[in-house]
């Protein structure tokens, strides 16, 4: 996977998703924390369209939250870079594709 092959607007979502992962002291960004970012980013793709569809992208980020607190591990005081998931490479891999 090359990073630099996504859009400006795909980094900062994937950024945005460390960025959570590292404040929640988790030790893995997995794709919850990319849809997350996905969905807290007024201006990208993701949150006009669910609207479009009558869905509420504020609730879905809402749940997202809460599904993130319930079955993510995090560790109080942790100081290392989260490593991206497995999971979360595979989804970036085909979205690569």
């Amino acid at each position: 996977m090359d990073i630099n092959r996504f859009t400006v607007k795909a980094q900062e979502a994937l950024q945005a998703a460390v960025s959570l992962a590292n404040r929640n002291g988790q030790p893995e960004v997995v794709p919850l924390h990319l849809l997350h970012a996905l969905l807290a980013d007024s201006e990208g793709v993701v949150f006009p369209v669910l609207g479009r569809l009558g869905a509420d992208p504020a609730a879905l980020r809402q749940a997202v939250d809460d599904t993130a607190r319930r079955t993510l591990p995090s560790a109080q005081g942790a100081t290392a870079q989260p490593g991206l998931s497995r999971a979360l490479g595979l989804v970036l891999d085909d979205a690569q594709e």
